[in-house]
């Protein structure tokens, strides 16, 4: 009898099972890395995590923005800011913030998913292709909309009250 040898090739193409794929998933997982691999990886995974948590405050900021704050001139600052980040997602075909979380997460762990998930399920989906870049600077471009439409609206409803 001749022993049958496995590639590469043939353990990479071979469907896993749910349990073999939680496995590979936790013995892949940044917060694993973080307290078991070396001082240089746990930084690493650490200065991901903080930009993670900078691009969620920063989502979660101009949303706070556009529901509870009425002063135009703190509005056009946070519609600058929006507009800068849609500039520089122009410029780099992707978001900075996304781009850091990527390098030092992976692909997988950024949150990346999980934003183009929330942001098809909120708004839908209005392009044609599965570019990231696309999904987010629609997200982008709402944003500074919804800004701009709630400070007209302020200037509007004051300039009426005070006539």
């Amino acid at each position: 009898m001749e022993k049958e040898v496995q590639t590469d090739l043939d353990l990479e193409t071979k469907d896993l099972g749910m349990e073999d794929r939680i496995q590979d998933y936790l013995q892949r997982n940044p917060v694993r890395k973080m307290f078991q691999g070396d001082s240089e990886e746990r930084f690493q995974i650490f200065k991901g995590f903080v930009y993670q948590t900078l691009h969620t405050l920063l989502i979660m900021g101009c949303v706070y923005a556009v529901l509870f704050i009425d002063n135009v001139v703190s509005l056009t600052c946070i519609m600058f800011i929006v507009l800068m980040d849609g500039m520089s997602n122009v410029v780099f075909h992707n978001c900075p913030l996304t781009m850091l979380e990527e390098k030092y997460l992976g692909e997988e762990f950024s949150g990346n998913k999980m934003y183009k998930n929330m942001i098809q399920s909120f708004i839908g989906k209005n392009y044609k292709t599965d570019h990231t870049f696309e999904s987010q600077l629609e997200v982008i471009i709402t944003g500074w909309c919804l800004l701009a439409i709630k400070i007209l609206f302020i200037v509007i409803f004051r300039s009426s009250s005070s006539t």
